[in-house]
Formats: structure tokens, sequence, C-alpha cells
């Protein structure tokens, strides 16, 4: 049987695999690589360094410096796309006929261009992404921010019509499966990748745990409302842990006595601090794509509490505590954290999605299409 090759367009250079996009494309490059496919890896470069550990599981890799001059925002194209678009990038792609996977919208520049006719092109679809920058023109505080992703926002509804010339969608959620196969028929749902492995989980010290990149304004806005709404109302401490998290809470100035913050920890320590929290809270005011701090806190949290915007497009709402008020959650938070580890419960999560979110039949599920 002939090897199967396969090109990845990143819209990033996907390691260190650390925040919530390169994390779903860095744990995609290996499980294909763990099964055979041969990856031909396309990154835009931008504030990221070449990686040896990326050239150790692809064929070939590729950079390419993505321009974010200030004047690609007059272009009728959206900004994501538009700067990264690369001659290079297209004369690579031409030098044989393999399979393309687009990494996002973001690098879909040359989907349609003619001289890729006939070629298997895929799309990893990692949101509604005329949503999600919806969604971030609505949480931002930022005039001018504000006015450009409501801007993109636009640009990118508009633009969307382009997955039309893909073979597969391959989407990230249930709703947004729902969403892409409505508009163009051809999206098949692929459950994110993740880095998370069965472990013991702990439960053993009281205290809420909260984690995400706090540099993300979706992830400031949940930090607040844990802080100013929520937290006043339970004597239970609060433990935050991201990227950016010292900068992040002192901007609100906190007046919580139970408050602790750790930045930017390795993944050891956010594993253990995880692990050994009594409960996860997980507020979100965005219902857009698939949020893999969920997916982390279903792998490492002995409760999860989350609203139903954090669950919105999954089947995974009847393995999590639902609250959607500040009360809600503070009576949930000050009922289970000195609660007693729910064994079954636990036991029945973890064997569901360890079935449903095997990076290794996620990449079969691939290659299959690799025809």
């Amino acid at each position: 049987m002939a090897d199967k090759h396969l090109h990845i367009v990143s819209f990033d250079i996907p390691y260190p695999a650390d925040y919530g996009g390169v994390i779903d494309v860095y744990y995609r490059i290996k499980a294909l690589s763990e099964v055979g496919v041969k990856v031909h890896l396309h990154c835009f470069e931008y504030g990221r360094s070449s990686s040896d550990k990326l050239e150790s599981l692809c064929e070939t890799v590729h950079y390419y410096k993505r321009s974010k001059s200030p004047r690609h925002i007059a272009s009728k194209l959206p900004f994501i796309v538009e700067t990264r678009r690369s001659e290079e990038l297209l004369k690579n792609l031409l030098k044989d006929s393999h399979p393309i996977l687009f990494e996002g919208l973001h690098t879909t520049a040359y989907l349609k261009n003619k001289a890729l006719k006939g070629r298997l092109k895929l799309v990893r679809a990692h949101n509604i992404e005329h949503d999600y920058y919806k969604k971030l023109a609505e949480s931002e505080k930022n005039a001018f921010k504000r006015l450009f992703f409501t801007a993109e926002a636009g640009k990118l509804k508009r633009y969307e019509s382009v997955l039309k010339n893909a073979d597969y969608v391959l989407s990230i959620s249930e709703k947004d499966q729902k969403h892409f196969e409505k508009l163009y028929g051809n999206s098949t749902l692929i459950n994110p990748f993740h880095s998370n492995t069965p472990i013991e989980i702990g439960g053993k010290q009281a205290y809420a745990f909260y984690h995400g990149n706090l540099t993300v304004a979706e992830n400031k806005n949940a930090v607040a409302f844990l802080i100013n709404d929520v937290f006043p109302l339970t004597e239970v401490p609060l433990l935050i842990a991201g990227k950016g998290a010292t900068k992040a809470v002192r901007a609100l100035n906190p007046n919580l006595k139970n408050l602790k913050v750790v930045d930017s920890p390795n993944n050891e320590t956010m594993l253990n601090l995880a692990k050994n929290a009594s409960v996860h809270v997980l507020p979100t005011f965005q219902n857009t794509g698939f949020k893999l701090k969920l997916l982390y806190s279903l792998f490492t949290a002995p409760v999860i509490i989350a609203n139903e915007k954090m669950v919105a497009g999954t089947n995974l709402k009847s393995f999590c505590e639902i609250a959607n008020t500040p009360q809600e959650m503070a009576d949930l938070i000050t009922a289970h954290h000195k609660s007693s580890l729910d064994t079954e419960r636990l036991k029945n999560r973890l064997s569901y999605i360890q079935n449903n979110f095997s990076n290794r039949d996620n990449a079969l599920k691939i290659k299959s299409l690799l025809v």
C-alpha cells in the first residue's frame, strides 16, 4: 500500500502547544504521524520560533513570514486571511499532488485557486469565525479593537462561502457541524485533539479552580465574573492559573481574601493544580467553537461547574453541574467543595471521553478521507 502524504497549512507554529488553537493542530499532527500519515507542514510565523519537535514529527516543515501590516485592514479579504497569503506557499503546494488540510479559515487564501483544482482539500473549522469575532467585539473594551473585530466579523461572514470549494470541512463541535453541513453539505465532525491522558484525579484540596489564557478577553471576562460576582457569595478559596494571570487579576483590584493566582505554570504544575482542586469552575460568555479548557477539566476535575454557554454544541452537559447565575454557581461550589468523590460518575465520564475524544481514532478518520 502506498504511503499517505498530507500537506497541513497551519495559521501559526503549533509548538509549543500552549493555547487552544495550536493544541488542536499539534496533537493532530502527532496523531496523524503515529497512524502512518506523512505530514508536510507549512506554518505562518509571527512571534514564535521554528521547532525541532515539529521537524521530528513531519516529513518536511516550511515557514512563511506573516505580514501584519495595518495596510491589510483595507483588504476586502478578512485580515486573518489576507495576512496569510504567500506565493512561496502556493509554489510548495504545487510540487506534488498530495491532499491539503487548511487549518482554520485563516489559511484558505488558496482554497479556490485554479492551480489547485483537482486536489483533495480539507479545512479544519476551529470556529464559526464570524460568530467568534462578533463575540470578541462584544467582549472588547478598547474602541479601536472593537471596531476592528466588528469589521472582521462582517468580512468573515461574507468570505465563509469559500468553504464550498473544500471536499471536507472538519468541524470541531456538533453545533458547528450542523452549521457547515446545512450551508455547504461537506462537513464531518472531528472532535478536538488534545494532550490529555487518564490520570488519578485527587480532589484532595478545598479550593475551586479556574484555568485559561488570561491575555484573551473572553477569559478575562470570565475571571471578572468569578471574582466580582460569584466568589463574594461563598467562603471557598479560588485559585486562578494561566498565562498572564497576575496582570489580569491585578487589573480587577480584587477584594477577595481567599484568592490565589499562579501565573504561567508549566504543564506539570498546571496538572497538579487541576487534579487536586475540589471543583473546576468554567463560566464563559462566548458559545463559539469548542472550549479546550472544558476537555482539560473533563480529564482532570473531580467536579465541573459550568454554565450553558460552556457546554453549548457538545454532548458533555451531563458530565457537568450547570449554573447560569452567580448565586447558582456559588451554591454549587459551596455544596461540592468538601463532598466525597463520586467514583462511579467519574468512571463513566472518563470512559465516555476516552471513547469519543481518542486522538488515534480521530486521526484514523482523517486518514480514511485521504483517497
